[in-house]
């Protein structure tokens, strides 16, 4: 478990969410017409968009039966990964495929802007979300309407709540790794959430299977063994990345999803 220690530790079950639903409807009711914005965070294959969903489902649930209306949405980062053709004009194309997930592979500017848009508004108009097509392998630009009835917004990711952190540098003289420092959009958009979450799982095999059954899936890989053979070469790296740039001490919620 990662050490942080302001965070309220809960877990992914129902009667966990429902409770956590309760507080954020109480906290949407106080700030009066404001829009709450959620960041989630997890390493690959920690279970981020299903923990994400549930949430989503557990407020509007509780405020349904409290006569209200569905105000919660869930939305992913996903959406704002560089399409492939975008890939293909980078220096070097072959890595950027091979790499995709990484930082440099998603378009930091434009998450901050939408993030910005999200999260300083009033909950007063629509705001237009990209989603990811994985049969297409690409994203699709206005996919989701966030609408006014949206109070409450959760934004799942690898690297929602990662910081500008000076001190990661290239750990290998191939300097691979020199294509994950962190571009400062990362860091500014996580200052602007109102809340901060991240999932995690109990160490072993559960994640990785989880992220390999899901690369098979969707067609990144061809079987297991080239899906796990993925994952050392890039999941792997992304979560090493993600762990070393959050700041810790500004995580409110722990869930753990094992």
């Amino acid at each position: 478990m990662n050490q942080a220690p302001k965070a309220r530790k809960i877990k992914s079950d129902p009667a966990s969410l429902a409770h956590e639903a309760y507080r954020l409807l109480q906290q949407v009711a106080a700030a009066r017409h404001k829009r709450l914005v959620i960041a989630l965070a997890g390493c690959p294959g920690n279970g981020k968009s299903t923990v994400a969903q549930a949430l989503a489902a557990a407020v509007n649930d509780v405020a349904m039966k409290e006569g209200g209306c569905e105000c919660a949405i869930a939305v992913s980062m996903d959406g704002f990964h560089y399409p492939k053709a975008i890939l293909q004009t980078f220096v070097d194309p072959m890595l950027a495929h091979a790499r995709r997930g990484a930082p440099f592979t998603f378009d930091a500017p434009a998450y901050l802007a939408s993030i910005s848009s999200l999260a300083t508004a009033t909950a007063s108009g629509d705001i237009l979300w990209p989603d990811f097509d994985h049969a297409a392998g690409d994203p699709v630009a206005n996919a989701t309407r966030i609408t006014s009835n949206h109070t409450i917004v959760i934004v799942e990711g690898l690297y929602v709540l990662s910081s500008a952190c000076a001190d990661i540098k290239p750990k290998s003289s191939s300097g691979q790794l020199s294509h994950l420092m962190p571009q400062p959009e990362w860091s500014q958009a996580a200052s602007l959430v109102h809340e901060r979450w991240w999932v995690e799982v109990s160490p072993g095999e559960v994640a990785e299977t989880r992220l390999a059954e899901r690369h098979v899936r969707t067609g990144l890989a061809k079987d297991m063994d080239s899906a796990r053979a993925r994952i050392q070469g890039n999941d792997a790296l992304n979560a090493k990345w993600v762990i070393a740039s959050i700041d810790w001490n500004g995580v409110h919620v722990i869930v753990d999803n094992s």
